[in-house]
């Protein structure tokens, strides 16, 4: 049985902790590096906790959280009057937990996509034999800012060793990117490597062409986009403004503010009338764009029924660019092009990401580039 020297063969000699950064999750960090690459091997021996933590040059408890973090992810075991000791890796990845910030899950027309985004989640797992465990949390926004007590039972017991969260608001992302255990997020907030994201500068681009090809000069863009200018952290929507600024640009279409709808609150619920009354509000206005722009989804359900009832004649009119996604129903009557997310690619990708990181392998952000069609509308979409 090896073990550790508390000077020259420590593994983070030299190492420096910066002001910025958490001193314990960088130990922990550094540490798991070590261990996933085979530099400390499996029955090594760590020095005391107050000897590694006069080496760090860091508190006792700093040191004692890192290598506690350690433990619950079960790379270091410790022995009761014995020591702490790197522990025999778990090769390979039984079950995943699948975390959904809200019970409402699984009602409503509004949360279909993270519905098909755990089927194909299920179907795909299932090939692969690993099994998925779901974690619904039930608790109000206020009460979402420590992690779910079931979770966290499951992780300390290595029942599952990767968690991916589909559906996550402020609260609940914050304790997520803590987890010491593989995560991967769908989320609009930008600068994280653990995110599955959509490529939307470049779906933006693709539209803008694609509209001006079929005649277009002016468009419009109607979508719950929302800017906490008081965040402390960017968001992809908060870099919608950019890219589509740039997008107009590079094909020379315009817009106006007026004809740019967001939302006036973080709004995830009422989404269909939301698009029901941003439209009207632009049909209203004495200038009119050559073509709108709308998404998500649920949003275009509100534009299309609008749309209808002003008697809109597309693509004579006025023409459409709608988002949809591709295993959710939708009903559009009159000829529209389309911006169609699979839920399955998602599906796909966080578990790419979260296998990764479990190997011990650096991820990045995987942003999915939908794919565009053109329709009669004389079918539903399906």
């Amino acid at each position: 049985m090896s073990k550790i020297s508390e000077t020259e063969q420590s593994p983070f000699a030299g190492i420096e902790i910066g002001r910025r950064e958490v001193a314990h999750r960088l130990i922990s960090a550094r540490l798991r590096e070590q261990i996933l690459k085979g530099e400390i091997t499996p029955g090594t021996e760590l020095p005391p906790t107050a000897a590694l933590a006069e080496q760090w040059k860091t508190s006792y408890f700093t040191a004692h959280t890192a290598l506690k973090n350690l433990v619950k992810e079960g790379f270091l075991e410790r022995k009761h009057g014995a020591g702490t000791y790197v522990r025999e890796l778990r090769t390979t990845l039984d079950c995943i937990g699948l975390y959904y910030n809200d019970t409402s899950v699984w009602t409503g027309d509004e949360n279909a996509f993270y519905r098909n985004v755990y089927g194909a989640l299920e179907k795909q797992l299932a090939k692969q034999r690993v099994a998925l465990r779901v974690f619904a949390d039930p608790r109000g926004a206020t009460k979402r800012v420590t992690i779910l007590p079931e979770l966290r039972k499951a992780l300390d017991a290595r029942e599952v060793q990767g968690v991916i969260a589909p559906m996550v608001d402020a609260n609940s992302l914050r304790w997520l990117l803590k987890l010491p255990t593989p995560l991967a997020v769908v989320t609009s907030r930008a600068g994280l490597a653990n995110k599955v994201g959509f490529d939307e500068p470049h779906n933006l681009l693709r539209m803008l062409k694609h509209l001006k090809a079929q005649g277009c000069r002016t468009v419009g863009v109607i979508s719950n986009l929302y800017v906490n200018e008081s965040s402390e952290h960017k968001s992809d929507r908060q870099l919608f403004d950019g890219a589509f600024a740039q997008a107009l640009e590079q094909t020379g279409m315009r817009t106006r503010p007026s004809w740019v709808s967001k939302s006036r609150k973080a709004e995830t619920h009422g989404l269909a009338r939301f698009g029901y009354r941003e439209f009207h509000e632009l049909w209203a206005q004495p200038e009119r764009p050559d073509a709108v722009i709308a998404f998500p989804d649920m949003v275009v359900r509100g534009v299309i029924l609008a749309a209808l009832e002003a008697g809109v004649r597309a693509p004579r009119d006025l023409r459409f660019f709608f988002h949809r996604n591709k295993h959710v129903d939708l009903l559009c009557p009159f000829p529209a092009s389309w911006e169609i997310t699979d839920e399955a690619e998602v599906a796909r990708a966080l578990i790419a990401m979260v296998r990764d990181q479990h190997e011990g392998k650096k991820v990045e952000p995987i942003f999915i580039s939908n794919r565009f069609e053109d329709h009669p509308g004389e079918h539903p979409l399906t």
